[in-house]
């Protein structure tokens, strides 16, 4: 537990990107069997996300780095992973951001306009246009404090009818 917290420190030290958006969180760690025991074994779980494919890369090989030094005799530390979401993003110039923007504003919502790591990222990833188009507010995202707003889902669901009927024409 002793050497994977020391780990954990180091990777949690990494600096990152700012632009563009890279992140990294443990949101995980176990192992040991009691608490005077010395752990046999422990494990944590690291979530790495880009906006850049590039970015994501080299921050993967920046904590393999780390992983690689932290080996050592007595010491076996191995990474695997657990899943995938590739980087990828879409300029607020594109006709779908900009008629995303459209009928939200005709809705009375002021969109605003964030990258994030969300499913859109697979089709971005791969060259395809696609977003996320929130139908309201909240806060405290992916803490115990998270909420959303519920007054401005209706107008939020209003403006996504009318892109979605925009978009095929109906």
């Amino acid at each position: 537990m002793h050497e994977l917290a020391a780990l954990t420190a180091r990777i949690a030290s990494l600096a990152l990107p700012v632009s563009p958006r890279t992140t990294l969180n443990v949101g995980k760690i176990a192992g040991g069997t009691s608490i005077n025991t010395v752990a046999a074994s422990a494990s944590l779980e690291l979530d790495m996300r880009s906006e850049s494919p590039q970015s994501l890369a080299e921050l993967v090989s920046r904590v393999n780095a780390l992983i690689e030094t932290a080996n050592r005799p007595g010491v076996r530390v191995e990474a695997e992973s657990i899943g995938r979401r590739p980087g990828g993003s879409i300029p607020a110039s594109h006709p779908l951001v900009e008629l995303a923007v459209a009928c939200s504003r005709a809705q009375g919502v002021e969109p605003i306009l964030i990258g994030g790591s969300t499913d859109a990222n697979v089709p971005l990833s791969r060259g395809l246009p696609a977003l996320v188009l929130g139908v309201t507010t909240g806060g405290g995202a992916h803490t115990l404090a998270e909420f959303v707003d519920v007054e401005p889902v209706a107008k939020g669901m209003d403006a996504l009818v009318e892109f979605v009927e925009r978009v095929f024409g109906i």
